[in-house]
């Protein structure tokens, strides 16, 4: 093992993602190697989940709308490509009524009902955010980046709900995300089971959510996974793709041991 990487988990949900991301983390930090995990949902350099997305003119009018709460705001709050970005997810336990917190999810940048910015101001973005974060990930004594489901899964997701973006489109902004951070050495590590049906419905039993193996649901992550099954042959990353439909993680983690241990 050596230098820095950048280590994306990827796969269809239940596929053993968040798991092995960590335990790798944990292996690594054992085996005395700094390294740093994203664990999907949570706050990475590659997304903008739970951030509300103004012009300076609507954020001043909502803090003026608001003088009670704004100083909590403005605490979490950013400039982005002059935009500006307040992270509102925490402060739904401080005395925030309905009214105002629903105002701020209407503007989150990936889960709003509607686009909050053009498409192409979307890959910007994040593009720039990408760029700040390798700058830093070269400065840093980081050894290892490990992200989970951030690369394709969330992308995916938000371009097609949002935008209604085709395979291409997605494509091309999964590849001006990767270059960004190119330097690095990045691999994906892709976790599937040949079963995909058969996933879901374990996934549905062992969460209580029914949903998650309806014939729409199903339709859903197949149409996802040839996505990023094309994704990873179009911009030519490098991956390794691992079958764990017996579910035995014990070889799994072998495998991936012997990725990282040859990655360089």
């Amino acid at each position: 093992m050596r230098g820095k990487q950048i280590i994306f988990f990827e796969g269809i949900c239940g596929s053993g993602k968040t798991a092995t991301a960590n335990q790798l983390h944990e292996y690594l930090q054992a085996e005395g190697i700094s390294s740093r995990v994203y664990i999907e949902g949570e706050k990475n350099p590659f997304e903008l989940h739970w951030h509300a997305c103004f012009t300076g003119n609507e954020f001043n009018k909502l803090c003026g709308e608001y003088p009670l709460q704004a100083e909590q705001i403005k605490r979490r709050a950013f400039f982005e490509n002059n935009y500006i970005f307040a992270e509102y997810r925490a402060l739904e336990e401080y005395y925030f009524d309905g009214e105002l917190f629903e105002k701020l999810k209407k503007k989150d940048f990936c889960f709003a009902e509607k686009p909050v910015v053009e498409a192409d101001i979307f890959t910007e973005i994040l593009k720039i955010r990408l760029q700040r974060f390798a700058g830093e990930y070269a400065d840093n004594d980081v050894n290892f980046i490990i992200c989970d489901g951030i690369i394709f899964q969330h992308q995916i997701h938000d371009l097609q709900r949002l935008y209604n973006m085709d395979n291409s489109a997605v494509i091309n902004h999964i590849g001006v995300l990767y270059e960004q951070i190119a330097a690095y050495n990045p691999v994906i590590i892709y976790l599937t089971q040949f079963d995909l049906e058969k996933n879901l419905k374990k996934i549905a039993a062992e969460r209580d959510k029914p949903g998650f193996c309806s014939e729409e649901r199903v339709a859903y992550y197949k149409r996802r996974k040839q996505i990023e099954y094309e994704a990873m042959s179009r911009l030519k990353l490098k991956s390794y793709v691992i079958d764990n439909s017996d579910y035995d993680y014990d070889k799994v983690f072998d495998i991936i041991k012997l990725i990282i241990g040859g990655a360089g």
